[in-house]
C-alpha cells in the first residue's frame, strides 16, 4: 500500500462520524518531550494531540484512552493539557489520568507516559481508577529470541563499569547509540525504545552478542504478532 493511499484512507476514517465504543490513541511526542525543543503546538507535530479531540467530539466513544509523554503535564504545556481536559469535560466525560510505566505492567520496557482514561458520564457510576501495577514483573527473556545468537562483541567500558562481568551473562538490552551520560542499565527491563534508535540499530543485547531484532522491538512495544507480520 502506498503512503498517499494510506493517508487518504486515514483522513476518511477521521472525517466520518459513526458510533464507536472505544477509542485508544497515542500521539507524536517530540514537541512535548524533555529531549526535544518543547515547542508544543507551535511544532507541526504538536497539534496532532489536539486533532484527536475533534474525532472524539464527532463520534463520542463511550470509553477513551489517550497517551502522551509525561512532560506534557509540565507547566510549559499547561495550557495544552488544560484544553484537553476542558474539551472532555464539555463532552461530558468523567476523566482520570496518571503517569504509568509499562515496565510495571505487562511489557518490560521503561516507558513512563501519562495515560488518560475517560468514560461517558451516562455509563459511568462511581469513581474512576487507573489499573494497579503488577506485583511480579514480566520476564524480559519472554520477549527475546534466545535461540538467535550473534557474533558481534562491542567494547562497552561504561556499561561494564556500571554492571560488571554479569553484563555478558544476563539479559540486558543496552542503548549503545546514546552518549555516555545517558547510558544506564535496568535489570530485566529495556530502555525506552525510540524510532530513531531502532532505525540506527542502536540497541544491543550483550548476552546474545547481537542487536535487538525488529520483531523483538515490536513485542516490547506491545504490538501483536499478527499485526507486526502484516506491517
Amino acid at each position: 500500500m502506498k503512503i498517499p493511499q494510506f493517508r487518504n484512507a486515514w483522513l476518511v476514517l477521521m472525517s466520518e462520524p459513526s458510533t464507536k465504543n472505544v477509542y485508544v490513541a497515542g500521539f507524536p511526542c517530540p514537541s512535548y518531550s524533555t529531549l526535544g525543543k518543547r515547542r508544543g503546538v507551535v511544532d507541526r507535530r504538536g497539534p496532532r494531540t489536539l486533532s484527536g479531540l475533534g474525532y472524539i467530539a464527532r463520534t463520542r466513544p463511550k470509553v477513551i484512552v489517550l497517551e502522551q509523554v509525561a512532560s506534557i503535564l509540565h507547566k510549559t504545556h499547561a495550557k495544552v493539557w488544560g484544553f484537553v481536559l476542558k474539551i472532555l469535560a464539555a463532552l461530558k466525560y468523567k476523566v482520570v489520568f496518571k503517569i504509568l510505566n509499562t515496565k510495571n505492567f505487562a511489557v518490560p520496557q521503561s516507558r513512563p507516559r501519562v495515560y488518560l482514561l475517560g468514560v461517558a458520564e451516562e455509563i459511568c457510576s462511581g469513581k474512576l481508577e487507573m489499573p494497579k501495577e503488577r506485583t511480579k514483573p514480566v520476564d524480559l527473556h519472554h520477549f527475546l529470541n534466545k535461540g538467535c545468537q550473534g557474533t558481534e562483541v562491542l567494547s562497552l567500558p561504561h556499561y561494564e563499569k556500571l554492571v560488571g562481568e554479569k553484563l555478558w551473562s544476563r539479559g540486558f538490552v543496552l542503548d549503545v547509540g546514546s552518549s555516555e551520560r545517558f547510558q544506564t542499565v535496568m535489570k530485566n527491563v529495556t530502555p525506552c525504545l525510540t524510532r530513531t534508535r531502532l532505525q540506527q540499530r542502536g540497541y544491543y543485547i550483550p548476552k546474545l552478542r547481537r542487536r535487538l531484532l525488529g520483531k523483538e522491538a515490536a513485542r516490547l512495544q506491545g504490538v501483536p504478532r499478527k499485526v507486526f507480520e502484516a506491517m
